[in-house]
């Protein structure tokens, strides 16, 4: 019985072949940095990219020690006890295709296959996982940065009588509600016998990150109020922005974060990087799935994550 299933010639494979291997790397170059949770989260290292849970354990140290005379014989004991607690990973897929008349048609006139779909795809799937890593999934019980539970929250100086935001509030007062929240978190964490961070990075909204990096301290300084916090503040690595701030916390109110910017703290746990599989044929259709997979945001101090809403 002859097989009229329709399949690409061995040129026309080797083409194909060709061309997805260029397009591969057009996407990888185009899309390296796409996502801004990535920049603004370290990455988890070491993580199986198969993966399923991440695990890890925290450890908590007891004991003191004594100043002790040559012959004593009751030095106290150090002690420590640890916690295992574990972070499901889940995958993304997408896909792109052409179908065999596409290919045909290109390899008959020279030209290449358009990469745009595979550029959607990785595109797609960075979003997903920007997304993610941004506020979580708690239907999948994955937390992103924006979402962390058991994170601290400060109240703004400026929310007080009035319901004063940014928009009206005075320049001090601005660099009091920037400053008041990490002072407020590096005080709760010593009384908690915690370690003191002493850099901390700050992520605003859109909107209120133009304001303070355009409006200046006045009393005729020529100083914004970015460039003023960021050179008085012993305890500000960064300020940046992220549309992802928008409508982020309670009641849909934008939401800015304090926290520690180090993996000891807050990590992105994501085993596997974006991936595409060898096509498929499926009827008259190459296909081209894409995948990757992320834990969401793993967070080890909550105390060290602080939000401040509705400025």
């Amino acid at each position: 019985m002859q097989n009229n299933e329709q399949r690409l010639d061995a040129a026309e494979s080797a083409f194909f072949a060709r061309q997805l291997e260029s397009i591969d790397t057009q996407v990888y170059t185009k899309f390296k940095a796409v996502a801004k949770a990535r920049s603004l989260i370290p990455t988890q290292q070491g993580v199986d990219e198969n993966a399923r849970v991440y695990t890890w354990r925290m450890y908590d140290h007891y004991g003191v020690a004594k100043i002790i005379s040559n012959s004593a014989d009751d030095l106290p004991s150090a002690d420590a006890d640890g916690e295992e607690q574990s972070q499901i990973i889940k995958n993304l897929g997408l896909s792109y295709g052409w179908d065999i008349f596409e290919i045909k048609a290109a390899m008959k006139a020279g030209f290449d296959l358009d990469n745009e779909k595979a550029t959607a795809t990785r595109a797609g799937i960075e979003r997903l996982i920007d997304n993610l890593l941004a506020t979580g999934d708690a239907v999948y019980g994955i937390e992103g940065l924006l979402a962390i539970t058991g994170a601290a929250t400060y109240t703004a100086s400026t929310k007080g009588a009035g319901g004063l935001t940014w928009a009206v509030a005075t320049p001090d007062e601005i660099v009091g509600d920037i400053t008041g929240a990490i002072t407020a978190r590096r005080l709760a964490l010593k009384g908690a016998g915690g370690p003191e961070f002493e850099k901390w990075s700050i992520v605003l909204p859109i909107d209120r990150y133009a304001q303070i990096a355009q409006q200046r301290m006045g009393d005729g300084s020529d100083k914004t109020i970015l460039k003023y916090v960021l050179e008085s503040s012993p305890w500000i690595e960064s300020i940046t922005d992220w549309s992802k701030c928008t409508g982020a916390g309670a009641a849909s109110a934008d939401r800015s974060v304090t926290y520690v910017r180090d993996p000891s703290v807050v990590a992105a746990v994501v085993p596997m990087e974006y991936r595409t599989l060898p096509p498929e044929q499926r009827n008259l259709r190459y296909i081209v799935n894409a995948v990757a997979s992320t834990g969401g945001v793993v967070c080890r101090y909550p105390l060290a994550v602080v939000y401040t809403d509705g400025i």
